[in-house]
């Protein structure tokens, strides 16, 4: 069987597809409760953002706690009104946007049979996963 460069193209798609539905599918799975410790600060920073204007997490004190990013790209999702589900289906859109990112790196430096190859082993590492759920 040959491979051509359109199904090195389709694989890499494919998988960044299947990252996507398999990331809203678990986001609606785990639903709006927050499970860990970070992610209830990280919530209470960006709400802190929205509500009271400042990066805090007591909504008195200011933090250097936390670094900011994630906070600022939260309570941007949060002003438009995101759920903590839909926050969640966010992280496995940049997730994607990463596979893809890798994917165009990997193709400018090598190949597509590479680049599919490279999109391929961010599935064997399932702590991405786990963490884009969070």
């Amino acid at each position: 069987m040959r491979f051509t460069i359109s199904s090195f193209r389709r694989l890499a798609f494919s998988l960044i597809i299947l990252v996507l539905v398999s990331g809203v599918v678990y986001s609606a799975y785990l639903g709006d409760n927050l499970r860990f410790w970070d992610e209830h600060e990280y919530y209470k920073i960006a709400d802190n953002l929205i509500q009271k204007n400042i990066y805090s997490l007591d909504g008195i004190n200011k933090t250097a706690y936390r670094p900011p990013g994630y906070s600022w790209v939260l309570s941007v999702l949060m002003l438009a009104g995101a759920s903590i589900t839909m926050l969640r289906i966010a992280n496995f859109a940049a997730l994607a946007c990463s596979i893809y990112i890798i994917y165009l790196i990997t193709k400018k430096l090598h190949s597509n049979s590479a680049a599919a190859v490279a999109c391929l082993l961010v599935l064997f590492y399932p702590v991405l996963f786990f963490l884009a759920g969070i």
